[in-house]
Parts: C-alpha cells; structure tokens; sequence
C-alpha cells in the first residue's frame, strides 16, 4: 500500500443521501462535477462515511469525506512501484491512515475521540479520530514543519542540517519549569520556533472551539504528534502546557509514554497504518 501527501490531495466534507456503495459514488461525483470540470486531467476520489452528530432541527451536518487527487498522481505512483518491482493495491488517504495509526497506539482499545496531528515537512493534517476512524479532518494552514527550520536556521545563522540537530537534539523548552544542561540553547531555539509554534498553537485551538460549540461528540481529550514535527525534543511538554490537554509522540508501543520515546518512531505512523492494511478489512 502506498500513501500520498495531503499538499497533493483535495480534501472535502460533503452531505449526500442514503445509498448503495456505487449510487453514493455517482452523488459525490455529480456533487463535485462543476468544481472538477475547471481540472486539466482526470480525477480520481474515494470517501468515508462519517457518524454526524445530530442537531434538533437539523440535517445538514457532513457524513462523508471525500479525498481526490489527480490521476496522473496515481499513474506516477504505478510507475514507480511497478520500477521497484512492488505490487502495490492499494493507494490509502492519510486522514484514514493516521486515525488507523492512532488506534494501532492505544494501550487498549477506545472509541474516545483523539486529536492527531501529522506534522510533516511540507504540510500539517489535523484528524480527529475515535476507534480508528477519522471523524474530521483539515490542513493546518502555515503549520509545516519546515517553517520551524527555516526560522530556527535563520535566527540562529546555522545550517538547516543543524537546524534539525538542535531541534531534535536540544528541543525546546516545554514547561515554565524546565531545566537541565542545555537550557540555554533551548530556550535560544524556543525563541527562534516561536512565530511557528503559535501558529499551529492557534490552529488547534480554532479547531477545538469549532468541535466544543457544533460537534460535542467529538471533543477529543489528548493529542498524538505524528511525522517529524514529533521528534522535536520536549514539544509536546510546550504544546501540552499551551493547549491545556495531554499531548504525546506517536509510538506503537502499548506501555506508558516516557520521554525515551523521543525520536524516529512518530516517523513511522503511516508506514505502520500502511502495514496494517493487510490484516483486517478497512
């Protein structure tokens, strides 16, 4: 299976009627045909179903998702894999990959809503996920990991290589009561990933209003970091002091999260979604 970014994808939440798999499939199609027609090239689309909360009075509330990204996308992807000599069959949307990643996490099973974040290089997803389904999701604008190198190289006058050392190796410092060794060069870079940090800060939080006031249901109690924005050091101290909720790096073990799970693994969210395609329909 094969998972594509999010900066390549189209993301949308939609209201269609009941119906069968394919008659659902020509609703969503119809829906967007006007958007799709402005498209140089062939679209290709999949969708989830998604629980809405009910409101008196109201039917308008989204229950299907619908991801689409360009066929030749797709057709590169092929390609590729064909090149490498991979057999691949599927092609999974990373809202659904993340919710699965975040359920693969828990120590035990739970239908409690989570708050996942894919913090990657190029582009941050929000998911909110409970049972290893996503029940919403959105891009989290100016949110990118790379923006946090970029200020921290520039502020810093250091290479983006050590731009990434520092982060990863020195961190940030993540409570008012932080210490240790390096608490000076935390504190330089906390100052230089503020702007950045701020941002996703405040993403998250219009996110969590939204959800408090038209989607109760859905109010997650914790966060899971996902991607390489999890592997700065002492972030989720900073973000958990700032968002007011337990916030934790992705890791696939199922015993308690301690500060040694620092490090690659959050990396390797999706890649363990991905996997788990083969042992369960989806």
């Amino acid at each position: 299976a094969c998972g594509l970014l999010m900066s390549v994808c189209e993301l949308r939440g939609l209201r269609i009627p009941a119906g069968d798999v394919l008659q659902r499939r020509a609703m969503i199609a119809s829906e967007l045909a006007e958007d799709w027609a402005e498209c140089a090239t062939p679209v290709e689309f999949d969708y989830w179903e998604v629980d809405p909360p009910r409101s008196p009075g109201r039917d308008d509330a989204t229950n299907v998702h619908v991801v689409s990204v360009p066929r030749p996308w797709i057709d590169q992807l092929a390609d590729d894999c064909r090149h490498a000599r991979l057999d691949c069959w599927a092609v999974d949307a990373a809202p659904v990959a993340l919710a699965r990643a975040v359920a693969l996490a828990e120590p035990t099973p739970t239908n409690q809503p989570r708050l996942a974040i894919d913090w990657g290089f190029q582009n941050a997803t929000l998911v909110v996920t409970a049972g290893g389904h996503a029940l919403y999701t959105r891009s989290l604008r100016d949110c990118q990991l790379s923006r946090i190198i970029d200020a921290v190289q520039t502020q810093l006058g250091v290479t983006r290589d050590e731009a990434i050392h520092l982060l990863t190796q020195h961190g940030l410092v993540g409570t008012s009561a932080d210490d240790g060794d390096d608490l000076d060069v935390r504190r330089a870079i906390t100052v230089a990933a503020a702007s950045s940090v701020e941002t996703l800060v405040r993403e998250v939080t219009r996110t969590m209003e939204f959800l408090e006031q038209s989607r109760p249901p859905w109010l997650p109690d914790r966060v899971v970091l996902a991607g390489g924005g999890a592997c700065v050091a002492h972030v989720d101290k900073l973000l958990s002091e700032k968002l007011e909720l337990p916030v934790r790096a992705w890791t696939l073990s199922r015993t308690e999260y301690t500060e040694a799970d620092y490090g690659s693994t959050a990396l390797f969210a999706h890649a363990a979604a991905l996997s788990a395609l083969a042992w369960g329909p989806q």
